[in-house]
């Protein structure tokens, strides 16, 4: 092999080098935005989960405080009451759908469709990202 050769050899080592670096700095990059994402979808589901819970509690201490003063509060109160239920279950349901996604990813099965992903019965379309 010759100078020149051996040269060139190098030189295309070391761009092979630079590329991994980059691809590696893409590749870390793109984790921490992913990671960052799921971190602010759960923060947000706990947040709506722990509002339901107090929505609910705040619900019942109106009704043991101040009492049913008529069919339309009570009709109100049970409206809340189970719009806040519905609210934490469909969170709760979330949770479940993310936790056997995330597995099956990690365990490199296919994961399905995105309609696989939607909750059965539920009249909303509820695709991530969709409304954010």
């Amino acid at each position: 092999m010759t100078d020149d050769e051996i040269k060139a050899l190098i030189s295309t080592e070391i761009q092979k080098l630079q590329l991994s670096k980059e691809d590696a700095k893409g590749n870390a990059y793109y984790t921490a935005t992913v990671n960052a994402w799921l971190n602010t979808r759960f923060e947000f589901d706990k947040s709506l989960l722990t509002l339901s819970a107090a929505g609910i509690g705040l619900a019942v201490t109106f009704i043991t405080q101040f009492g049913i003063p008529s069919i339309s509060v009570l009709a109100l109160q049970m409206f809340a009451v189970l719009a806040f239920a519905t609210s934490g279950g469909v969170v709760f349901n979330i949770y479940k759908k993310n936790a056997d996604y995330l597995l099956n990813v990690a365990n490199d099965k296919p994961t399905g469709s995105l309609k696989d992903l939607r909750i059965k019965g539920a009249r909303l379309d509820l695709q991530p990202g969709r409304y954010s």
